[in-house]
């Protein structure tokens, strides 16, 4: 079976800073027309940032859609759409931390809501991260603070469903194989 969905058209519905809203318009695999809503968005980077000890840089902050306080690694959007995730990593951990790496690692990507929405994203692994003197300031109505514990420690909240963030889970997951195999 020809699982694929054709695009017959598309409506804007919303445009944002770093999302759009579209309804589109599809052929199903059974030629009858569907309708898809998509959010279209940047993209974004993450980092799993580990100190020279194998302590891993968290932050905590309030997140207003899921109505809670949540644990996370440093990441964030990128400002357009053609911006190297890499570099995007670099700034959110250094803006969101205060720390900065010599060290990356890639470890690849995933979108996290794939039924609806375009957002990728990438993830690094950053080892001995050190603080910076003069780090670059946080961006407005950003509030976090760090949280750095042993890898061990973050992974097995990630096992006891302390830690509710997709990809925050998804890097410590696969930051803790590369580690234990040596293989960065």
């Amino acid at each position: 079976m020809d699982f694929k969905e054709h695009f017959i058209s598309r409506e804007h519905i919303y445009q944002g800073r770093f999302i759009d809203l579209y309804e589109d318009k599809v052929l199903l695999p059974n030629q009858k027309e569907g309708l898809r809503i998509i959010v279209d968005h940047i993209g974004a980077a993450a980092v799993l940032a580990l100190t020279p000890e194998q302590e891993v840089i968290l932050v905590k902050q309030y997140r207003y859609a899921a109505g809670e306080v949540t644990l996370e690694i440093p990441a964030g959007k990128k400002d357009h759409k053609d911006d190297d995730p890499l570099e995007t990593a670099k700034r959110e951990l250094e803006e969101e931390t205060g720390y900065v790496s010599n060290d990356w690692t890639p470890l690849g990507s995933a979108m996290g809501a794939i039924g609806f929405c375009t957002e990728r994203v990438y993830f690094y692994l950053a080892k001995d991260c050190v603080k910076k003197e003069h780090p670059l300031p946080p961006d407005d109505g950003e509030f976090v603070e760090v949280v750095i514990m042993p890898l061990d420690e973050a992974v097995k909240m990630v096992h006891e469903d302390q830690l509710i963030d997709a990809k925050t889970i998804i890097t410590l997951l696969k930051a803790q194989k590369k580690v234990r195999e040596n293989r960065v």
